[in-house]
């Protein structure tokens, strides 16, 4: 308790009180058997009856100080326990010296919080000693175990997949208000009987005894007639804010074109499904990268190119390149060109050879025409 108070200082700590109220019977049990082993008077049989007695009546006005719902029904409660057990002293002092931190445990401080019923740790300990049962031993390896565990598992997620079905076809006479319209059929039932208990908790509390109320009932008894009445039109709009005169202001909005700087405010959303590079893969790019990288080679000479002195109107004598195979064998074509063609020949390939191809059709000179 002392490390939850320097981690969460303005979380409400609450303690067990199922463990309490075990700790105090052992102490109360402990004390009253030492005091009848000191008086050797009654017989063994006796004691055993009376002792049974005590700590029934013990359990009882325990559970009626802890479940007092206002502080002076606490006070009361606790001043007929100490006058029940006013013969041993020793654990009168004990109650007042250990469990002083009544705002932690006893109901007129802890339902001033939301808590959903949770007055224990039984919620954790219980699955833990479900869990250990269905053990057996603790000589399981992992799959062992986990051949243990899953079949018990499998049974809650059944359960709680019932309940579920169960909250969409059941409503109960608890949940027919107004309040749980837009959540019925949405929630589990076991959720709303928790807000339920939570709502008549809150409902049965002895709201004049908080602060908050004796101050406003103060200030409603010294205020004159004209602020009583503003003070109850303004308890009337919080108990019921449809009556409210207040109005939502209408915020005028611009309809004609788009609004100014929408395009700073649109996200830029990453659509690809590559993730990061990891630092392994980095390093491999870069030897891949330098390892392909080619070395430079030394910059060559260009040749200067002189312009020819030949006058223009003088015609240069080019040498053609021998290409020319003559006349080619109609067997090279295919057997279903062969009865279409007459003669074959093959032109020089110095790029006038279509030219050359007609001349040869038309029986002219393939040099000059």
């Amino acid at each position: 308790m002392n490390a939850a108070a320097v981690i969460f200082p303005t979380a409400v700590k609450l303690l067990c009180r199922w463990h309490i109220s075990k700790d105090v019977l052992a102490k109360g049990k402990r004390e009253i058997r030492d005091w009848h082993s000191s008086t050797d008077v009654q017989a063994i049989e006796e004691k055993e009856t009376q002792e049974k007695d005590m700590a029934e009546t013990l359990c009882d006005k325990w559970a009626k100080v802890v479940l007092a719902i206002t502080e002076a029904e606490y006070i009361h409660q606790l001043k007929e326990l100490e006058n029940e057990f006013q013969r041993w002293p020793k654990f009168i002092h004990y109650l007042h010296q250990t469990w002083k931190h009544k705002e932690r445990f006893i109901a007129a401080w802890t339902d001033q919080h939301m808590y959903f019923g949770n007055t224990s740790t039984n919620r954790v300990e219980g699955p833990h000693s479900s869990f250990k049962r269905a053990l057996t031993s603790s000589k399981y390896d992992f799959l062992g175990m986990w051949h243990m565990i899953h079949p018990l598992l499998t049974v809650q997620i059944t359960e709680i997949t019932a309940s579920f079905e169960r909250s969409l076809i059941c409503v109960k006479h608890d949940h027919d208000i107004l309040c749980f319209q837009n959540i019925r059929g949405f929630v589990s039932i076991n959720a709303l009987d928790l807000i339920v208990g939570e709502m008549r908790r809150c409902r049965y509390s002895d709201l004049g005894a908080r602060p908050e109320f004796l101050v406003l009932i103060d200030r409603y008894k010294n205020s004159r007639t004209d602020q009583q009445v503003f003070m109850l039109k303004q308890m009337l709009e919080l108990g019921n804010p449809q009556c409210s005169g207040l109005l939502q202001l209408l915020v005028k909005t611009k309809t004609k074109g788009r609004p100014f700087g929408w395009r700073k405010e649109l996200p830029k959303v990453d659509n690809s499904t590559k993730c990061d590079p990891s630092e392994f893969e980095l390093e491999m790019h870069e030897f891949n990268s330098s390892k392909s990288a080619k070395p430079t080679e030394p910059t060559k000479k260009k040749l200067k190119v002189t312009k020819s002195t030949v006058p223009p109107n003088k015609k240069m004598n080019v040498l053609k390149t021998p290409q020319s195979f003559g006349k080619v064998s109609i067997l090279k074509f295919p057997d279903f060109f062969r009865p279409f063609i007459i003669d074959a020949n093959n032109v020089d390939g110095d790029g006038n050879c279509g030219f050359r191809a007609v001349a040869a059709c038309m029986e002219m000179d393939s040099e000059n025409g």
